[in-house]
């Protein structure tokens, strides 16, 4: 059996997005929070204390459906399907 302890260090790098322009994007970051507790969380990081966030991170959700559950159409034979309008 093996325990999972909880992980208490991140690897992070910066990378520049473009020639000539003061701009650096933090990988290693994953976030959905609010973009004010984004900015909160850049500061804590040595020496970002003064740094200004110019896009917060964004989340994308996928929803997933078991592709035996299709139907000739696509639509999902659990759910009424009526033309190419699903119910």
């Amino acid at each position: 059996m093996t325990q999972v302890l909880p992980q208490t260090e991140s690897v992070l790098s910066f990378s520049l997005t473009a020639r000539n322009i003061d701009v650096i994007y933090p990988n290693g970051i994953s976030c959905t929070l609010p973009a004010d507790k984004q900015q909160q969380m850049l500061r804590t990081i040595p020496g970002l204390q003064q740094v200004d966030m110019i896009r917060a991170g964004y989340g994308v959700e996928y929803d997933c459906i078991d592709a035996q559950e299709l139907n000739g159409l696509f639509c999902v034979m659990s759910v009424i399907c009526s033309h190419d309008v699903v119910i």
